[in-house]
């Protein structure tokens, strides 16, 4: 019998329910063709955000859901256009019990609270505020959380970046918040610190779906400028930390920008961002037990989309290009293909290369912008990544910046987590750890040492 994943995330309003049912719940249904996995995560927004839920199916297809509704300690949730519902009353703080239905099936399902012990849990020991400022255009107005030391003075500052795609503030991945627990961790250290929503996700405007590499950069540097800004804030003793592209986004301002007093990378590509797309792909395909001969010919098809994709022809003669060269590729070597079937898998392809950040992505050389960074930098790599090698990105950034401390750990995956298996995506969610404790002390103690530092304006 198949098994059948779905992931929830619900933002509510913060009154909407009871604070213990926050955080992430696992159960399992048994439907009449297949048993099914669920996750819901449940977090209370600030007071304005718009109920959003995103869900995964099969890994791919994202579910989105009509209604939720919140009442004391239960919870009702409507998947649009699915026919699914659950409904559910918190039994004791880690189990909800209820029933689910889809369409005419109704049965009976519990959850379970699955565990994050790092998350920050409140009273906080420190001033939590809501701010708003400019990106970088004049149509986009960024939202974040910008946390303080309870005592009063100028402090050392740090920006948190976050990885790829549309993330808010938190940089939620998989029932996680790693900005939110770097935060804290910071903040109780003394740090001033700014996390902030992607343009176009929760509290900020602008579209991210039309969003470049320079425009996120050019947001990343306003944020930047306004931390500098803040009367709390030590302007000498600006530090920046960046996860993913994130932390590509962090090399940029630190060679762009000379009171960036420090960076720190984590899971940063540091080789051509061409050729780490083409690693990245024939890793997870090896993974999967795909034979060599097709990871070649996946390759080589990859190589040339990614060259197009980063050549500066205009869109439209690069969605044709692309047409034509799959309708070839696959009436070539798949006789089964109908003629719908290959226009669905060309408009796939075109809908994946021809997109703004993607073709500004593609065409990143990290090498360039690191060699001109003049700052102290601590890079850290787990050796089970699968999305950014640990290996081939440490040693070209090493030999790009002899000055640079890098650390490769053993254990870990993209998310400097501890890995599970070798290291995939799909654990992420299973794994309690949110960042690995060695990254947190590694990451305070070099921000200690750099904050003590002489440093003149």
């Amino acid at each position: 019998m198949k098994r059948f994943f779905l992931f929830l995330l619900l933002l509510l309003p913060a009154f909407a329910f009871s604070q213990q049912l926050n955080g992430l719940w696992y159960g399992v249904v048994d439907l009449p063709s297949a048993r099914m996995g669920i996750h819901i995560y449940l977090t209370p927004a600030k007071s304005g955000y718009a109920s959003r839920v995103y869900g995964l199916w099969l890994g791919s297809n994202r579910i989105e859901v009509k209604n939720v509704l919140v009442e004391g300690d239960s919870v009702e949730i409507k998947a649009k256009g699915r026919g699914m519902t659950f409904k559910g009353r918190l039994i004791t703080p880690d189990s909800i019990c209820g029933e689910a239905s889809h369409n005419e099936n109704v049965m009976p399902v519990s959850f379970k609270r699955v565990p994050r012990p790092q998350t920050p849990q409140q009273p906080f020991r420190y001033q939590e505020q809501e701010v708003f400022f400019s990106g970088g255009s004049d149509s986009v107005r960024l939202a974040g959380t910008f946390t303080l030391p309870h005592y009063g003075g100028k402090h050392p500052a740090v920006l948190l970046l976050s990885s790829g795609g549309p993330q808010n503030r938190n940089n939620e991945m998989s029932g996680h918040e790693p900005n939110r627990l770097l935060a804290d961790r910071l903040t109780r250290k003394g740090y001033a610190v700014l996390r902030y929503d992607d343009r176009g996700v929760s509290h900020s405007t602008g579209n991210y779906a039309i969003a470049t590499v320079p425009d996120l950069y050019a947001d990343a540097r306003s944020a930047c400028v306004w931390l500098s800004e803040q009367e709390q804030v030590d302007a000498n003793r600006i530090y920046i930390i960046g996860h993913s592209e994130g932390g590509l986004l962090a090399c940029m301002l630190a060679s762009d920008m000379p009171e960036v007093a420090g960076v720190v990378l984590l899971s940063v590509p540091a080789i051509p961002i061409k050729e780490l797309l083409l690693h990245q792909r024939r890793t997870l395909m090896s993974l999967q037990g795909v034979p060599e001969e097709l990871i070649t010919v996946n390759e080589e098809l990859n190589r040339l989309l990614y060259t197009w994709a980063a050549d500066t022809i205009d869109n439209d003669t690069l969605k044709a290009m692309i047409t034509e060269h799959m309708t070839q590729f696959y009436q070539e070597r798949y006789d089964d293909m109908t003629e719908s079937d290959i226009e669905a898998g060309c408009s796939r392809t075109v809908s994946l290369v021809v997109n703004n950040w993607f073709r500004s992505f593609v065409r990143l050389v990290p090498e360039e912008y690191i060699s001109e960074i003049k700052c102290p930098v601590l890079a850290v790599y787990g050796n089970k990544d699968l999305m950014v090698d640990a290996a081939r990105n440490a040693d070209a950034l090493m030999n790009r910046l002899p000055s640079a401390e890098v650390h490769r750990l053993p254990g870990l995956n993209h998310l400097l987590q501890p890995a599970r298996g070798e290291g995939g995506t799909a654990d992420y969610i299973h794994i309690p750890i949110t960042m690995d404790e060695q990254v947190l002390e590694l990451i305070l103690r070099h921000l200690e040492d750099w904050s003590k530092r002489e440093r003149t304006p």
